[in-house]
């Protein structure tokens, strides 16, 4: 696993993130930016969910099912990805930074991957969401990941 000074570790869920590096001084793990959509997102679905919606015929069954519009929902979310890629490469380029590694659910790898690069170079990935992991314990877990 990657344990690199010089290195951002951007860990998301999708609606919250960290970046966090190494501390020049300690080694031991900072956080630097922290970032939360939860009540943006919250505020979308609850948009989505209030509207009326039309209804769809089962062919199989007599019952019917909602055809909802998740597009708003996918947009915040991929708006929000945006937002952290843009203050990793911010973050990489002021602390002088040479790579950044994402930790992140597996739905998530691909789009922030493919975002973060545009801006910085990618020095690896890890399947797991640390967003919610303590500072302290956050050695451990990249480690063992």
């Amino acid at each position: 696993m990657i344990a690199s000074a010089k290195c951002l570790y951007v860990l998301t869920d999708g609606a919250g993130a960290k970046l966090v590096r190494r501390s020049p001084a300690t080694g031991h793990f900072e956080t630097l930016e922290e970032f939360d959509a939860r009540e943006a997102l919250q505020a979308v679905r609850e948009q989505v969910r209030s509207r009326t919606e039309p209804q769809a015929q089962s062919s199989a069954t007599p019952g019917r099912s909602s055809v909802r519009d998740e597009q708003p929902v996918r947009a915040a979310k991929a708006a929000f990805i945006d937002r952290v890629a843009d203050g990793a490469a911010r973050t990489c380029r002021h602390e002088r930074l040479e790579g950044v590694f994402l930790a992140a659910p597996p739905r998530l790898i691909g789009p922030l991957t493919e975002r973060v690069g545009k801006q910085s170079t990618v020095v690896g990935t890890l399947c797991k969401d640390l967003t919610r992991t303590p500072i302290a314990k956050l050695e451990e877990r990249l480690v063992a990941g």
